[in-house]
């Protein structure tokens, strides 16, 4: 991970240290705030080890045409940092291009990343003009991120817009018929992926992790009926569902499964409450 600052002070080669530590200490804070959600589904991964892979570390001297700072993670047995530190960059490069429905916010980037990039993005007086962030892995092409007075605007109307966020509803179940969307990598051994349910309802989108499909049978799932239940987001244009139980159900449902159905449905919605006293009310209501 590279962080370069233009501009002002920067252009001088000096930067205050209490603003290298505000931005430093945030960044690390956000990557482990993004580990912690794309490795949700890692029973292996406990709170320690999330907190000691997601330390950053200074690694070089800034580069003398510039202020550059350059920073390192641990090397680790799992590539959840590394997942991180991209979710993290393409995040905030969607946001910045205004590319997302209203009140949307890609995976792992929540209101506390939002408002340390609207930070990043206004900078003390005099100390810099813009800081440029990249996060380059082996392999994979760098991602990049400006933040400028521009992307400081698309940071705040995405603040503005999450405060009148859609209504979410945990533990919420749907029901339907599966289907596969072009621009997912299904192969890839871990991480989240994105599928659609026809559900009675209409369409839902849905994010599953990896290890909960059936990794030896992936094309036999497609247009199966299947059983979510998780984080519900009923946004006007696309419902979505971050999914913690993924189940494929019989081709056809027995009566049985039915009248199973059907009591447990009845049992949930007089949990806690005594029936005789609703109906009580009732009865006075009609006096």
């Amino acid at each position: 991970m590279v962080i370069t600052f233009r501009g002002g002070k920067a252009d001088e080669h000096r930067m205050s240290t209490d603003t290298l530590a505000r931005v430093f200490q945030a960044i690390s804070s956000d990557i482990e705030n993004v580990y912690r959600v794309v490795s949700y589904a890692d029973v292996d991964i406990t709170s320690e080890e999330i907190k000691k892979d997601s330390q950053l570390y200074l690694s070089a001297e800034p580069a003398a045409s510039s202020f550059q700072l350059h920073f390192i993670s641990e090397p680790t047995n799992n590539e959840w940092i590394e997942l991180s530190g991209r979710n993290y960059g393409k995040g905030l490069k969607l946001i910045g291009s205004g590319a997302l429905d209203s009140g949307e916010l890609p995976i792992g980037i929540g209101s506390s990343i939002l408002q340390h990039a609207k930070a990043f993005s206004n900078p003390p007086k005099g100390e810099y003009e813009t800081m440029e962030l990249s996060i380059t892995q082996d392999s994979e092409p760098p991602i990049e991120v400006m933040f400028d007075e521009a992307f400081g605007i698309a940071i705040e109307k995405q603040i503005v817009e999450l405060k009148a966020a859609p209504p979410e509803i945990h533990g919420y179940e749907i029901e339907g018929i599966l289907h596969a969307l072009d621009d997912q990598d299904y192969l890839k051994p871990v991480g989240p992926v994105q599928i659609k349910v026809e559900a009675y309802d209409g369409d839902w989108y849905c994010e599953v992790d990896k290890t909960k499909l059936p990794m030896s049978d992936l094309d036999e799932m497609w247009k199966k009926r299947v059983f979510l239940r998780g984080l519900a987001t009923f946004r006007p244009r696309k419902r979505t569902l971050r999914a913690d139980t993924f189940e494929i159900l019989p081709d056809k449902p027995s009566l049985l499964d039915a009248v199973d159905k059907f009591i447990e449905i009845n049992e949930k919605m007089w949990e806690g409450q005594d029936p005789t006293e609703y109906l009580e009310s009732i009865r006075e209501r009609n006096k």
